[in-house]
């Protein structure tokens, strides 16, 4: 795969900033400090940041900061999920604790309580986050991966799936995007083995559009508007090298674009921060 090269420095790699380490559903002494300027705003495209799961700890390229920002959430160990939960146009932070199927999600890029607790499907799923329904507001959900099966919800709560659906095989890794620029967020899936993707433009008896292989076999599948046209596009990224390779366009003979984000061994995250 030919890929033009930009370099994104995360993590302990040159970066130390201080936090303040919090359960995700315990309030700390150590709040943030209040920011008296202007409220910041979201790039149009999407960006790459890494989860040091072992430290608990976000990084992410922050709109117009010279630095990327770490942020400390919740207890380490946990399944990093983002999105926009309050439709401000700024991704925010989330986790999930598979043993319980427990989310804890944040309206903020900085230490701190979860501003929202709650239980979401059976345990040990894994944990996906869109805008479904086109509130401009992002919710999360969960895949099955033993039966192949999205449980889909439209809030941030306890309670029953809005929309149940099978796609793909089992043992695939689920992804989310607006592949056609429509204003909501549908699924797909990854075969690891083969390196495929699986893309469906619909959540309800959903079929895939487009199938094509990205990258090499066995890396971790994520989408993101790279570009600022409204849609959504895969990528995929290489826990051994570090390496987020993206895609300009969801076919096999996309042009990919790589960057260094991180360093090997973490998690990969992407949104407009």
């Amino acid at each position: 795969m030919k890929a033009a090269g930009t370099i994104l420095r995360f993590g302990a790699l040159a970066i130390a900033v201080a936090t303040a380490a919090c359960s995700p559903a315990t309030e700390t002494a150590n709040k943030p400090a209040t920011n008296t300027g202007p409220a910041p705003v979201a790039s149009k495209k999407d960006t790459p940041g890494v989860y040091d799961p072992a430290a608990g700890t976000f990084w992410v390229s922050v709109t117009g900061a010279p630095e990327a920002k770490a942020v400390q959430f919740g207890a380490p160990n946990m399944v990093p999920v983002v999105g926009d939960w309050n439709g401000d146009g700024v991704t925010s932070l989330g986790l999930y604790q598979a043993a319980d199927g427990s989310f804890f999600l944040s309206d903020k890029l900085e230490p701190g309580a979860a501003t929202m607790t709650f239980t979401f499907g059976a345990p040990n799923q894994k944990p996906i986050a869109g805008d479904w329904d086109g509130d401009n507001k992002d919710t999360i959900s969960v895949y099955a991966p033993q039966s192949g099966t999205f449980f889909i919800t439209n809030t941030n709560a306890a309670g029953p799936a809005s929309i149940v659906a099978t796609f793909g095989a089992s043992d695939m890794l689920p992804i989310a995007g607006d592949w056609d620029g429509d204003g909501k967020d549908s699924i797909g899936v990854y075969d690891s083995k083969s390196g495929t993707f699986f893309l469906s433009n619909v959540i309800e008896n959903p079929m895939a559009f487009a199938t094509f292989a990205f990258g090499a076999p066995n890396l971790v599948p994520v989408a993101g508007d790279w570009d600022g046209d409204g849609k959504d596009t895969v990528g995929v990224y290489d826990a051994a090298t570090a390496t987020i390779h993206t895609a300009s366009e969801n076919t096999a003979s996309a042009k990919a674009t790589s960057s260094v984000a991180g360093r090997p061994g973490l998690v990969p995250i992407v949104g407009r921060w």
